[in-house]
């Protein structure tokens, strides 16, 4: 038995920090690329808004580090997960580019972001309790399946962008 404290849930924030400053330095956080890669069509205007929305993302997550209470935290992550789902759906690309079709690294980028913010949420509800090395294991199982699925969903029903079909 372990019993999961607030450390626990400020090391996965960390890195979902350093994740969300990786993907906005190799534009993969959001990346709005389709077509094939002699015509990119790539819309370039959105950079300073995209650094933007990763900073305001930053700071969401770094609320973690002050002392705000875990109900408030726990509405403030789903809202964010819900936006971020929503950005992923309706405005990411980098899904239909290429000839040899998507970006790995971009679909892999995306699951492990997706699979960190709902780890958050998960270990939001368990805090302060006893938890079997088992259910820890079969939540990282579940949560990572679940988010494999659903970057799956946007690669081979959504991959385009919305706003250009």
């Amino acid at each position: 038995m372990v019993v999961i404290k607030h450390f626990h849930i400020r090391i996965i924030t960390i890195l979902i920090l350093v994740l969300i400053i990786f993907g906005t330095y190799s534009d993969l956080e959001n990346n709005i690329s389709y077509g094939c890669s002699f015509f990119s069509h790539h819309y370039e205007g959105f950079k300073i808004i995209n650094l933007l929305s990763s900073f305001f993302i930053m700071i969401i997550f770094s609320l973690n580090f002050l002392r705000i209470s875990s109900k408030i935290l726990i509405k403030i992550f789903i809202a964010e997960l819900c936006l971020w789902l929503l950005k992923l759906f309706l405005i990411k690309g980098g899904y239909a580019v290429g000839i040899g079709g998507p970006i790995f690294l971009m679909v892999e980028y995306d699951t492990m972001s997706l699979f960190l913010r709902m780890s958050v949420l998960m270990l939001f509800f368990v805090i302060n309790k006893k938890v079997h090395y088992c259910f820890i294991l079969l939540s990282i199982v579940l949560f990572y399946t679940i988010a494999h699925y659903l970057v799956m969903l946007k690669l081979y029903h959504f991959a385009q962008p919305i706003y250009i079909n």
